[in-house]
């Protein structure tokens, strides 16, 4: 959920810098998890899978919308250290994914949903807000029915002592929850979905992944 000082960070660095329609969708995009704020809704409800959790609102206009997301909060520090957020595109019938990270990563070597030690999905950060550090790109079907089907995996991240640091993912009821998702977003399709358009724009024309190497675990060393 973004904070006031956020959306108005979000307004001065992109809507009246002029920085393109495509970086004010991507803005727009991100703001999924700002219509989760009571005040901005009539109606909201939840559906619990696991580590996972379905929140959906209907703001005044009445377009539901909905967005799974699982945050991994580091025990020690009592902080937040991932929200791995998915939407579905109904207009495409795709997914979404954005994932938001803590600022003290390295940008260049970019991120990656690791498996295991020969299977690694590596991402490009697209920007740094004062929530993290984030990416968000097309879930590609083939990365889904990975998630779907795997019980664990890891986000690695490279930090600022060049060491790679892996956040675990759980995955258990990952399926449950992304088709409840899709049926939850599907229910409020009868009207044009602003939410579900945008990132339909965005992701109409890439979102690219590669697979790579790298390593593992939520220590320093990750292993």
């Amino acid at each position: 959920m973004l904070t006031s000082e956020e959306r108005g960070y979000l307004r001065d660095n992109v809507e009246t810098k002029g920085e393109g329609v495509a970086r004010l969708l991507w803005t727009l995009a991100l703001t999924c998890s700002a219509l989760l704020d009571p005040a901005h809704a009539q109606q909201s409800q939840s559906f619990n899978f696991g580590a996972w959790l379905v929140e959906c609102v209907q703001p005044p206009e009445g377009r539901q919308q909905c967005q799974l997301t699982q945050r991994v909060i580091d025990g020690a520090r009592r902080m937040q250290i991932l929200n791995f957020s998915v939407v579905h595109l109904s207009d495409s019938g795709e997914y979404a994914m954005s994932i938001t990270v803590p600022h003290n990563v390295l940008l260049e070597p970019g991120a990656g949903i690791r498996f295991d030690e020969d299977d690694i999905i590596e991402y490009s950060y697209t920007r740094c807000m004062p929530a993290g550090c984030l990416i968000e790109t097309r879930l590609e079907a083939e990365v889904v029915a990975k998630l779907k089907s795997a019980d664990a995996a890891q986000m690695v991240v490279v930090d600022l002592a060049q060491k790679p640091v892996a956040i675990p993912l759980s995955l258990q009821e990952f399926g449950p929850a992304v088709d409840k998702l899709k049926a939850e977003t599907r229910k409020g399709e009868p009207m044009w979905s602003p939410l579900t358009r945008v990132w339909g724009m965005v992701f109409s024309s890439g979102g690219e992944s590669k697979d790579s190497e790298s390593e593992q675990q939520p220590s320093e060393d990750g292993r």
